[in-house]
């Protein structure tokens, strides 16, 4: 996608651009032009992982988890079914279907369909919502048309970190579930 980019970049800089820049002054303005775009693409490199380097893990939230939940992501890769579904806080849904290659209820913004309807969902689900609304995620009322239904439920400290404990979790919304996996602080949960 790179070499089409910069295909049509380099059109838009003949087609238009050079309409208006006379030919005389062309080469000067390239002497600012590369130092800028140089520095442009050190800096989009760069800034996002500056809270990494500084140890502010909170400011690095999505782009970096803990390793329990990559033994969890693996033992989900191999506990899987085509059509499984899994609920996971908002930041591990970002990295379950690129290493697990399953579906998330509640993934990415721009990626999901009714994505702020999900992503209230799956906050309800963790802050521990009444126990009825906590079924009504599980089977699937969220959907398109309501045909899926979660088939993996994972809590880790990403999830206890979005404002709920343990215990108000346990209480409400993990009623009936059993747990079929428990990697370090992550546990993974099934109806």
């Amino acid at each position: 996608i790179m070499l089409l980019i910069a295909y049509f970049a380099t059109r838009a800089v003949e087609d238009f651009w050079f309409n208006y820049i006379s030919r005389r002054w062309r080469s000067s303005l390239f002497v600012p032009a590369i130092p800028v775009m140089a520095f442009s693409l050190i800096f989009v490199l760069v800034i996002p992982v500056i809270p990494v380097l500084v140890g502010d893990f909170q400011g690095a939230a999505g782009m970096m988890l803990q390793r329990d939940y990559r033994a969890a992501f693996e033992w989900l890769r191999e506990n899987r079914a085509p059509d499984d579904v899994i609920l996971a806080s908002p930041n591990v849904s970002q990295w379950l279907p690129s290493w697990t290659g399953q579906q998330v209820v509640y993934g990415h913004p721009f990626e999901t369909l009714q994505a702020a309807e999900k992503l209230q969902a799956v906050e309800a689900w963790y802050t521990s919502s009444t126990g009825e609304e906590c079924q009504r995620v599980l089977n699937g009322a969220y959907s398109f048309s309501g045909e899926y239904r979660v088939r993996y439920i994972v809590v880790g400290p990403e999830e206890l970190a979005m404002g709920a404990n343990r215990t108000a979790i346990e209480s409400e919304c993990l009623d009936g579930l059993q747990v079929v996996a428990q990697i370090g602080e992550v546990t993974v949960y099934a109806p």
